[in-house]
């Protein structure tokens, strides 16, 4: 079940007694998430996914079959973060060739 934010502080204000001493990491529930879906040149998916692995926001990637080589699971904090990791990084990458993104919904 989805709670507003709004409702979910009421709730927590009510089960703590005040929202003064209520914490909330905001970033958690504002986080943007996207599946990036990568096609390279033959034999380069391994290289590929070693090196997005060590970039910021990417939580997985891995080698797979079908109409695309790759596929990496990506969050950030903001759209804007997102953009730059696909546009400025993993666009730019040698033997990249396209790529697709999912944008999470929910």
């Amino acid at each position: 079940m989805f709670l507003g934010l709004q409702n979910f502080i009421q709730l927590a204000s009510e089960e703590h007694g005040s929202s003064k001493n209520l914490k909330l990491d905001l970033d958690y529930y504002s986080m943007e998430k996207a599946y990036i879906l990568i096609g390279c040149e033959l034999g380069a998916e391994s290289e590929i996914v070693e090196k997005i692995k060590r970039m910021d926001k990417v939580k997985d990637a891995r080698v797979v079959y079908g109409d695309y080589d790759i596929v990496v699971e990506a969050e950030a904090s903001t759209d804007t973060q997102l953009d730059n990791l696909i546009t400025k990084k993993i666009r730019k990458m040698d033997k990249v060739r396209s790529t697709m993104t999912l944008g999470v919904v929910s």
